[in-house]
């Protein structure tokens, strides 16, 4: 959902069709609580929810910016944007709460956090300034040759961790044009 946006928001004809469906497929897989998960998984984390939050808003800017009568904003949609309190409540900087102990993916969480942060104009999940403490956090995790590693990602862990960690770092995602 990032790249099309970004491709969209490039003046990229991206069709809207593609939002519509992914929006459908970000309501089949949140529960009855809001927690996201994977479709083929009942595991949920702290990362997928934030990530399925940024994905409703991606694709309801998209739909909103599209302005196209075929493919309007469904009513289910509102529901699904709404839910960053729920996120203030489980947010935390040092672990990615995961049903599955053996998918952490800590660095990911960090960027779905950066994700969520930078579209929502939210500067605290609840009393913590996400972007400062997680640069804190990150630049203290460093290792000496400048890596980042996540050993819960198998033998890629120190080049998936810190590709993460330089998309936190960086603080590339653009606000939200429209739509939440």
């Amino acid at each position: 959902m990032v790249a099309l946006r970004e491709a969209s928001l490039a003046g990229y004809p991206v069709n809207p069709a593609v939002f519509s469906k992914a929006l459908n497929y970000v309501n089949s897989v949140c529960d009855k609580n809001f927690r996201y998960s994977l479709a083929r998984s009942s595991h949920t984390s702290t990362s997928l929810q934030a990530l399925g939050i940024v994905s409703a808003w991606i694709c309801v800017e998209q739909l909103t910016l599209a302005k196209n009568k075929k493919f309007p904003v469904p009513p289910f949609a509102s529901v699904l944007v709404n839910r960053l309190e729920e996120f203030n409540e489980v947010f935390t900087l040092d672990r990615n709460d995961s049903t599955d102990p053996n998918r952490q993916y800590h660095y990911y969480y960090l960027w779905s956090v950066e994700q969520l942060g930078v579209l929502s104009g939210k500067k605290k999940f609840g009393e913590v300034n996400w972007y400062e403490s997680g640069k804190r956090y990150l630049i203290s995790n460093q290792a000496k040759d400048g890596s980042w590693d996540d050993p819960t990602l198998g033998k890629h862990g120190t080049a998936l961790g810190t590709c993460f960690a330089l998309l936190f770092m960086t603080h590339r995602t653009d606000p939200l044009r429209a739509g939440r």
